[in-house]
């Protein structure tokens, strides 16, 4: 498999459209509901480098960077991975 073909599917959403029957098949096998009934949401800020994606100052920590986000189900499975500029709040990133 060539680095030509993922890069097609990662462009066509491939992986965004697939990811969560693999979530809802593996809850399902494990004996849980298929839609989780509750999520934890978490935020980090990271410094970032110059180049690519969206990036911003968040005072509080002093880091020049992006803010990851991430949902994830009770058993720690990730549902929703967005990272934003840093200089976005929490609340408004949700």
């Amino acid at each position: 498999m060539s680095f030509g073909f993922f890069r097609r599917w990662l462009d066509a959403g491939l992986f965004e459209r697939i990811t969560p029957h693999f979530v809802t098949a593996d809850r399902e096998r494990v004996g849980r509901e298929a839609s989780p009934s509750a999520v934890v949401l978490d935020s980090q800020a990271v410094k970032t480098m110059e180049t690519g994606g969206p990036r911003g100052y968040e005072a509080g920590k002093k880091v020049k960077g992006r803010l990851r986000q991430a949902l994830v189900d009770s058993v720690g499975r990730t549902l929703v991975f967005d990272p934003q500029p840093a200089n976005l709040q929490s609340r408004d990133g949700v």
